[in-house]
């Protein structure tokens, strides 16, 4: 704390406000007391004292932050040549470069003295992660260019597998380090949470999942067309009318945030069960 000269200047039969040292004639009477300039001096000392041990405390605290930022910019420059493809490639090449992603920050994991916490490294792999879902829906719409609705179905499940592929093998990787971390002793061990690391990735690829089965249904239905059996026609009819009413949904369907996507998906495929019923029916009746 520090300490006021007003307070602590005491003499032995009364306290000396020093605020009130103003004039002249009062500067000159308290320099005359020798016990009172005794005491102003070693006041005087003991402040600074106190301000030369705030200052050492500042110039320790400014060179740890200049060193860990130093640090950061190099640890940061190795994580951007490695983190490239999630910005300019796709799942595939994505893919092949996830071993070295995870070895680059175990690396700094073990180096640095910022990203060594748990916050700072899982918020570390939720950027990454974040950024993989980016590419992958950027990858699947051609960067915003096309609905998976307006794609070659044999296109669209292609995408899909291999971005799936990506969250299996970043999942991999990652255990793969957790684990050998966990059993070197010179290296720090992962200790992270993997529900915020996946739960994006995973959460993205369960919506892809029910794309998937949904861009696999109109695949199979849409050869009724090309039917010659009787009373297919009018089934192929009531398929193109579903379909129709599916490609109508103007939201994002690669966002799992669009809730409404769910209700869509779900009287999409009770619509197609009904049509199933239907024609097995109408199979049966002309078979």
């Amino acid at each position: 704390t520090k300490v006021s000269l007003e307070k602590a200047v005491v003499l032995k039969s009364e306290t000396v406000d020093l605020s009130q040292l103003r004039s002249f004639e009062q500067l000159k009477a308290a320099a005359s007391n020798p016990e009172m300039i005794l005491q102003i001096e070693n006041l005087l000392l003991m402040w600074r004292n106190q301000l030369e041990q705030i200052w050492l405390e500042l110039d320790s605290q400014i060179t740890d932050a200049a060193n860990e930022a130093k640090d950061n910019v190099k640890f940061l420059q190795a994580l951007e040549k490695v983190c490239e493809p999630l910005y300019n490639s796709d799942p595939v090449t994505m893919t092949r470069g996830v071993p070295n992603l995870i070895n680059a920050i175990q690396m700094i994991h073990n180096v640095s003295r910022y990203y060594n916490t748990s916050q700072q490294m899982t918020s570390l792999f939720i950027k990454v992660t974040n950024q993989m879902v980016t590419a992958c829906k950027e990858y699947i719409t051609e960067d915003g260019s096309t609905r998976v609705w307006d794609q070659n179905s044999d296109i669209v499940i292609r995408k899909v597998e291999e971005c799936k592929k990506l969250l299996a093998e970043y999942r991999k990787c990652f255990h793969n380090t957790k684990r050998h971390t966990t059993e070197t002793v010179r290296d720090i061990p992962f200790d992270v949470s993997e529900m915020y690391i996946f739960g994006k990735f995973e959460v993205f690829c369960k919506r892809l999942a029910k794309i998937t089965e949904m861009v696999e249904t109109t695949r199979t239905f849409a050869v009724l067309k090309n039917s010659t059996i009787e009373g297919i026609e009018i089934l192929a009819i009531r398929y193109q009318n579903i379909y129709l009413n599916l490609r109508k949904s103007n939201y994002d369907i690669l966002d799992p945030r669009k809730k409404e996507f769910n209700s869509d998906y779900a009287v999409f495929m009770k619509q197609i069960f009904d049509l199933e019923v239907t024609k097995v029916n109408e199979l049966i009746l002309h078979g």
